[in-house]
């Protein structure tokens, strides 16, 4: 159970991972493209599609991580596991806290400066989650 547990929280790790460096990379760039005019209706719709996918995902990771965390107790690759679930909940309060107030910051309309740091804020979480999967990686080999 316990390797299944962790494949699937590797697998879900990786996923947004993937899905977080696109965000950033490949599509919030575009945000400066939308007129005022599309803006509030483009914003709130794409937040609406983003959430459907990424938060089902996270809480998936999370609840299979958090299960596994007590079963890696007095496993060799605790430690690793240990800074990967650590850094997941780091991920989880960035995201809630620095990274939804920048999204409803926008939510009322586009400002480079509030955008500029949406960036900033998105490339931590991506480098979260990029560290993260790495510890998980040095854990499965630990």
């Amino acid at each position: 159970m316990a390797v299944i547990l962790f494949y699937v929280t590797l697998i879900l790790c990786a996923m947004l991972t993937g899905a977080f460096w696109f965000i950033h990379v490949a599509y919030y760039p575009t945000f400066k493209y939308i007129s005022a005019e599309f803006w509030s209706k483009f914003f709130s719709k794409r937040y609406q599609n983003t959430s459907m996918v990424v938060y089902p995902i996270m809480a998936f990771e999370t609840m299979a991580n958090m299960a596994l965390y007590f079963m890696m107790l007095h496993h060799r690759a605790y430690l690793a596991f240990s800074i990967a679930t650590f850094l997941l909940i780091l991920i989880w309060i960035w995201h809630f806290v620095v990274l939804n107030r920048k999204m409803n910051q926008l939510s009322e309309g586009y400002s480079e400066e509030i955008f500029k740091d949406l960036q900033k804020s998105s490339f931590i979480r991506g480098m979260g989650y990029t560290l993260r999967l790495i510890c998980l990686m040095v854990s499965l080999v630990g």
